[in-house]
């Protein structure tokens, strides 16, 4: 009998620890762009006895604590990769769990082009000849004004 009891201790012991354990898990609306690059997080999906702490350290140098900071947002202004963690604390402040995603901002492009004529009588025809350069990632759009 006493091994039943101490089985069925253990039991409901390891089903409580699986009902509670901490999970920290969050999506991206933007992992990777251009600065400034405008990111908005979303932890809905973390687990654990609420009410949960959410402890944001969004790897530019800012952070973010709180109940109420289950979507906070960042901007990151400057070109490198950012390592932006996630802590979940549960309600009684005795267990935590970590996630890393990292945010990639790529070096603003630099426009550039050259013209075939610059002078001349009407009328005058022109060739614009783009000479723009990026250093990260490859240039998709351009965009003319003339």
């Amino acid at each position: 009998m006493k091994f039943l009891h101490l089985s069925l201790l253990v039991g409901i012991s390891l089903l409580t620890h699986f009902l509670h354990a901490q999970q920290a898990a969050f999506t991206l609306s933007e992992n990777s762009g251009c600065s400034p690059l405008v990111v908005s997080f979303d932890a809905s999906t973390s687990t654990g006895v609420a009410p949960l702490t959410y402890v944001w350290d969004f790897g530019n140098g800012n952070t973010s604590t709180g109940t109420d900071q289950q979507s906070p947002g960042a901007i990151y202004t400057s070109p490198g990769t950012f390592n932006v963690k996630l802590t979940v604390v549960d309600a009684n402040n005795t267990s935590s769990a970590e996630v890393v995603q990292q945010v990639r901002v790529f070096a603003n492009p630099v426009a550039a082009f050259t013209v075939s004529d610059s002078v001349g009588c009407p009328p005058l025809e022109v060739t614009f000849i783009n000479s723009s350069t990026a250093a990260d990632a490859p240039i998709t759009d351009w965009v003319w004004d003339f």
